[in-house]
């Protein structure tokens, strides 16, 4: 192994070191919900969705119930309907967002079928990312029917 090639191996290891470190494996902990939360409360507001004070006018700001206490079930102060309503508009917003963005891939069906089952398949591009460049003659010699 050459100089510049531990070199960039070290700094790999250093790089994936350091982003396990900033984001770890417990990617959507709380700090992360928390996040989400804000986030989604911010986009809602910025749409001018949801007010938190009064009218634009001056008007007065809504009652703050102050502390509630959990066990004090059905008992909470209504809840604004413009307030609900921005909740499921954002929630519809974000049900449409979901559906516009998927990783799933679609299914050739011109493509030639050479598994039995999904891990079959992985197998099988492996493989062929492989040793394709290789094979390519072969292939074309079995499916001729010339092979040797």
């Amino acid at each position: 192994m050459t100089a510049a090639d531990a070199a960039a191996s070290h700094d790999k290891r250093d790089k994936k070191q350091r982003r396990v470190k900033e984001f770890g494996y417990d990617v959507y902990n709380n700090e992360a919900q928390y996040r989400h939360y804000k986030k989604t409360v911010r986009r809602a507001g910025d749409a001018g969705k949801i007010s938190n004070g009064g009218d634009e006018d001056g008007g007065a700001p809504d009652d703050d119930p102050g502390d509630y206490d959990p066990l004090d079930y059905g008992r909470a102060p209504p809840v604004a309907k413009e307030r609900v309503q921005a909740l499921v508009d954002d929630m519809h917003e974000q049900a449409v967002r979901r559906a516009n963005w998927s990783r799933r891939r679609t299914f050739d069906e011109s493509k030639d079928v050479t598994y039995i089952n999904k891990r079959n398949e992985v197998y099988n591009k492996k493989i062929e990312r492989a040793f394709d460049p290789y094979t390519v003659e072969i292939k074309a010699n079995l499916e001729r029917g010339t092979a040797l």
